[in-house]
């Protein structure tokens, strides 16, 4: 939760990258839902458990900030995806940038 306010402030701030047009963005969900077919096929869309370190990964990448993924593969599927020590220090490192 605290990641998506980050993400909606500077959206509402207007400091994320360019917003893409419709097109632009039509094309951003299609390979989103087509990535989540494959790795979780028959989800439909919804987005549950370690997946959602990936919707993580775009939100930083949307604010021009580097992934804060644990580092090893295994433990990220296994530790819960959203532990607030992770994000930590977002306010910083986005003032930062």
């Amino acid at each position: 939760m605290e990641l998506t306010a980050h993400w909606l402030t500077g959206h509402f701030r207007a400091t994320p990258r360019t917003t893409p047009g419709e097109r632009g963005m039509r094309e951003a969900i299609d390979a989103r839902l087509a990535w989540q077919e494959r790795v979780l096929p028959g989800s439909g869309g919804y987005d549950f458990g370690p997946y959602d370190i990936h919707c993580a990964d775009e939100l930083l990448h949307d604010m021009g900030l580097p992934s804060r993924r644990a580092g090893n593969p295994l433990a990220e599927y296994l530790l819960p995806g959203g532990v607030a020590h992770r994000y930590a220090g977002l306010t910083r490192s986005r003032s930062a940038k």
